[in-house]
């Protein structure tokens, strides 16, 4: 077996490792109003579900992510494995408030080992391809969430409407990417191949100013996206609109652009890129709020997603 067999094969389970995390996604937004439905959860209480499902994934990232070149990749994506069926079995068995929280915890910490381990996975297979790879992998988080997100449309058309079967079918992806890497041989981070120290690696990232900038920038960047987009179905759908659909083509417009970005950022820049980002997503967002009808709320969403 070849090295470039292994590394494709490795690249393509962490993009269906990432498709398993964007399901995610898509389902707890799916099924936040059946929740409160059937256990009479209050709007608070189903806010801290699909949160847990949020935050749970920046803890994981940030515990498990510097200890990527010490525990090893391979590890992390096991422990993400175990993660994912202890999460998706919790909510299954769920009888109260407590077991869907924790179960929604589970299910981002498993989100954010993916993240955590798939990011220098992938930059470490592809040394000389690392800014077009990293995209490529990155498209199946917004594509991730257009194939949950019509998954729990056609699911409802069709007349299933228990919130388990959306929720078991999240186990798919995860069984696939288990079956198609864990098996395999990983290679050491770049880290570790370069002979740079733990604490090297932590004293270089906290004395970094850009670096705290942009962390502080990449949280605002998440919370703008991934905060309005959980809620999207739900407040929609009580509206009498299909929600899901709005996810999924916000979704849809992600995946298509951040595959195709290449020269509009070589052109723009960077900083550039992010200034006009972060001017439409305020427009879309401030135009969402005061949509009524189908046109309006698919013209807004549509600034939002670009």
């Amino acid at each position: 077996m070849s090295q470039e067999y292994k590394a494709t094969k490795l690249f393509v389970g962490s993009c269906v490792a990432l498709i398993a995390t964007a399901m995610t996604f898509a389902v707890l937004s799916a099924i936040m109003n059946p929740l409160k439905q059937q256990f009479l959860l209050t709007n608070e209480q189903v806010g801290y579900i699909g949160g847990a499902g949020l935050w749970g994934f920046p803890i994981s990232i940030l515990i498990f992510g510097p200890l990527c070149s010490v525990l090893g990749i391979r590890f992390l994506l096991r422990l993400a494995f175990v993660f994912f069926i202890s999460g998706i079995s919790l909510m299954i068995l769920a009888q109260n408030f407590w077991m869907l929280f924790f179960g929604a915890l589970t299910i981002a910490f498993a989100n954010g080992l993916v993240e955590g381990a798939c990011n220098p996975l992938v930059a470490t297979l592809y040394p000389d391809r690392k800014t077009e790879k990293l995209n490529q992998f990155h498209v199946w988080f917004p594509g991730g969430i257009v194939i949950g997100g019509l998954l729990c449309f056609f699911l409802d058309n069709l007349g299933i409407t228990d919130w388990r079967i959306k929720v078991g079918s999240i186990l798919i992806p995860t069984f696939s990417y288990a079956i198609i890497m864990l098996g395999e041989k990983f290679p050491e981070t770049e880290r570790a191949q370069s002979g740079v120290s733990f604490g090297e690696m932590i004293k270089e990232t906290l004395g970094s100013p850009l670096f705290i900038l942009l962390f502080i920038c990449m949280m605002m960047t998440a919370s703008v996206e991934l905060g309005p987009n959980r809620w999207i179905p739900a407040v929609l759908e009580a509206g009498g609109i299909p929600g899901m659909l709005v996810l999924v083509w916000t979704s849809l417009l992600m995946a298509l652009l951040r595959q195709f970005a290449g020269p509009v950022v070589e052109k723009l820049s960077p900083t550039g890129m992010l200034l006009g980002s972060a001017i439409l997503s305020g427009i879309g967002l401030y135009a969402l709020s005061y949509a009524q009808s189908y046109t309006t709320i698919f013209i807004a969403d549509t600034i939002f997603a670009i």
